[in-house]
């Protein structure tokens, strides 16, 4: 039998017993073809919408920061929490130290406590009157449901060995996942299961956004009258595009896990995008999701993945959550950030401290776009330079990123990474690669071409030589002759890209390039002493053949039979100016 506690003080401790009731999270329960679960949402149709608070949360060595994004004065509660805090409706939500605690999440004010022994806060949700939270051991042997009145007085403790997902609640239902398929919908006061989803996806949150119900982990299932259909994947549905990002982050992860206070790689590495609803169909708020690498912030588009907007901010991001329109981002610094669709600064809030970890609720705040940020080509370019070395997978990532534009100025920047010293190594080589790839900025190309290595500063390295031949020669670029032909003598040029240019002017060279020409050939014909001093010599001798005339001919002729020309190149030299055969005068055929 279940007794109640009620307490006399906001403040308290709870007395109720544990109880185990058997028609809850048993795993004998037949399928009832999704009955249950449409009864309980035809029942809930007229609920009021749970209710929110736009807030940031931030905490410290300390202490809980508390900063409402709509206006108000910032709040400071000492605290030193197990795990992060939740934003449940009005409330803000942590246990520590065997309690569960529950802030007004505008002002900070305790409003209630209750004992909850070894277990820490794995989610909260709330409907008004009543909150449920999830909690879980250490050790991920057991869980614990809770249901607390706004008064404080406990409705319902459930311990369990299952594994609990986040929950939800409206109208006095709880939603709470579990096993990883199930969401069964319990009555907060008495604890009988009213209705039981079953899903053929992984489930383990359920999540209220902007006043509606959600369920999954990887996509996410709207609560409506089609919910009934999940067990045969006929309910409406939405997840995000595939897209491999910088630190392979993940949108939810697995909502059974205890979500540790983490101020390394796996709370500065994240997805953020939320589900919303139309009247018809599922979308993601904003039609857009970001992810974050540390001081990197990305926005994609929700239908492809195409990246839209980009930014580096001053902090590693710690925490967000999308808005109705727009995201707030939280930052180690203690700035919470307002983003508008398009990434605009849309303003933002101050936490006042350094923080260890954040939570933000926003879904249901309107941010207004923001400033224009410009081209993305310029927004790549502007994050490249703002970036440290360390930031190198995210570098590489916006560097394969500003390749795929067409955008001319794209070619300045790319060229501009290629030659600066504070570029990690494989993020400049992937900026050649993609230089020789392009089809314009020509000009951009050419005035490159024009600047010689800094030996003084040595924070300049050379021009990339090699794929800028490669990209002019594709391009049929004559003007960049008798620069390249400059290169083949300059010793700070690379064999390899020495090889590429020569290359090049097999097409691009004229007569005004033969001395140049002619000085390389004698310098190296007798001394190449690698492949690719080889292949430039021999394409060297192409284009002198191919622009010298009679003296040309016979200067390649007179080197390839020379003992002293380097033997390979010998080899090659005499292919190239072995007479040709004139073909056999044809008999008359016969039959």
């Amino acid at each position: 039998m279940r007794r109640l506690c009620v307490p006399a003080l906001v403040l308290l401790s709870s007395c109720a017993q544990t109880t185990k009731l058997p028609s809850v999270f048993t795993t004998d329960w037949l399928n009832d073809g999704g009955h249950s679960i449409g009864e309980v949402e035809r029942s809930l149709r007229t609920a009021p919408a749970p209710p929110s608070a736009n807030v940031a949360v931030g905490v410290t060595e300390t202490s809980l920061i508390g900063a409402p994004l709509e206006g108000g004065a910032r709040w400071v509660q000492p605290a030193v929490p197990d795990t992060l805090p939740a934003i449940a409706g009005e409330f803000v939500l942590y246990s520590s130290r065997g309690k569960l605690n529950a802030l007004d999440a505008k002002t900070g004010t305790p409003r209630w406590s209750v004992d909850v022994g070894a277990f820490w806060l794995r989610g909260a949700g709330d409907d008004g009157t009543t909150t449920v939270a999830t909690l879980g051991t250490s050790d991920r042997t057991k869980s614990l449901l809770l249901t607390v009145s706004h008064d404080g007085s406990v409705q319902q403790r459930i311990e369990t060995k299952l594994g609990l997902g986040r929950p939800a609640a409206r109208g006095g239902i709880a939603f709470v996942p579990w096993a990883g398929q199930y969401v069964s919908a319990i009555d907060m006061r008495s604890g009988d299961e009213q209705g039981r989803l079953l899903t053929r996806e992984l489930v383990s949150y359920a999540m209220t956004v902007g006043g509606e119900l959600f369920f999954g982990e990887k996509s996410m299932l709207h609560f409506d009258e089609s919910v009934r259909y999940a067990s045969t994947n006929q309910g409406i549905r939405t997840t995000l595009p595939e897209r491999v990002l910088p630190g392979r982050p993940r949108w939810l992860g697995t909502g059974t896990e205890l979500p540790v206070i983490d101020s390394g790689a796996h709370a500065q590495v994240r997805i953020y995008a939320a589900p919303a609803w139309n009247g018809s169909q599922t979308h993601f708020a904003s039609d857009r999701f970001v992810g974050t690498y540390f001081r990197t912030v990305m926005g994609f588009s929700a239908q492809n993945g195409e990246l839209g907007w980009v930014r580096a901010m001053p902090s590693p991001i710690l925490g967000g959550n999308p808005a109705g329109s727009g995201f707030v981002l939280c930052a180690a610094d203690g700035k919470a950030h307002f983003f508008g669709e398009k990434g605009g600064p849309a303003g933002g809030v101050d936490l006042g401290a350094p923080l260890r970890a954040c939570v933000v609720e926003a879904s249901r705040m309107k941010l207004p776009p923001g400033s224009d940020l410009g081209p993305l080509s310029a927004q790549l370019d502007q994050a490249l330079q703002d970036l440290d070395p360390e930031m190198a997978a995210s570098q590489a990532f916006l560097v394969s990123e500003l390749g795929r534009l067409p955008d001319p100025a794209v070619t300045k920047t790319l060229i501009s990474l290629t030659t600066s010293s504070r570029i990690p190594p494989d993020v400049r080589t992937r900026a050649r690669d993609l230089l020789a790839q392009r089809r314009s900025g020509a000009d951009l190309m050419l005035a490159a071409l024009e600047k010689r290595y800094d030996f003084l500063s040595g924070e300049l390295l050379p021009p990339p030589v090699g794929p800028l031949s490669d990209a002019l020669a594709a391009m049929g670029e004559r003007r960049a002759a008798p620069l390249l032909t400059r290169h083949l003598n300059d010793p700070s040029t690379d064999s390899v890209d020495v090889a590429r240019a020569a290359v090049a002017l097999k097409t691009l060279a004229g007569p005004a390039e033969l001395p140049g020409l002619r000085t390389f050939f004698a310098l190296y014909r007798a001394t190449a002493d690698e492949p690719a001093l080889v292949e430039a010599v021999v394409a060297v001798a192409n284009a002198v053949l191919r622009v010298g005339g009679a003296d040309g001919r016979t200067f390649i002729d007179r080197a390839a039979r020379d003992p002293l020309t380097q033997p390979e190149v010998a080899r090659e030299l005499l292919a190239l100016t072995a007479p040709v055969s004139e073909p056999a005068a044809r008999g008359p055929s016969s039959r």
